[in-house]
Formats: C-alpha cells, structure tokens, sequence
C-alpha cells in the first residue's frame, strides 16, 4: 500500500483520494481504468482547489472573484404593472 502514497505526493494530492480512483477506475475500466483514474482524480482536485473554492468563497464573502467589493444590492425586479420590486 506504499503505491497511493508515492503517487499522492508526486501529483499533490491525498493518497485515499488516489486509493478511490484506482478502485473505481479499476471497476469501470479495467487496468486501463485504473491507470487513467489517478490522473484524471489530480485534474479534478486542482480544478476544485483552484477555481470552484475561491469562487464559492467570493460568493460567501459578498466579494467578486477579482477581490473588488460588489457594490449595491441585486438589481430591482419589474412587475408586469411596470413598478420595481425590491428583491
């Protein structure tokens, strides 16, 4: 069980997370599947680490993804009358 180890250092990420891919790669496709899923499981990691976190913090934080503070509240809503709701 060494494997998941080595591999999650060499691609920086957690080796249960490469343990999971290999099985469900594995079950799924085979020895190819397997060899395709860590990989594929690092891209994915990055891609949460690196653009759907910040950009879920940006929304919790009010704030927009280049760090500017938004600015006013949603945009008023029109009726069908033709008067503005507030949100």
């Amino acid at each position: 069980m060494i494997s998941p180890v080595v591999e999650g250092d060499q691609l920086d990420i957690h080796p249960l997370l490469v343990f999971v891919a290999a099985l469900v790669g594995a079950s799924l496709g085979g020895a190819a599947g397997a060899f395709v899923a860590v990989p594929a499981a690092a891209i994915l990691d990055i891609v949460v680490r690196e653009i759907v976190v910040p950009w879920r913090q940006a929304q919790l934080s009010g704030r927009t993804t280049d760090g500017t503070a938004r600015v006013g509240g949603p945009e008023p809503r029109v009726r069908a009358g033709g008067r503005a709701s507030a949100g």
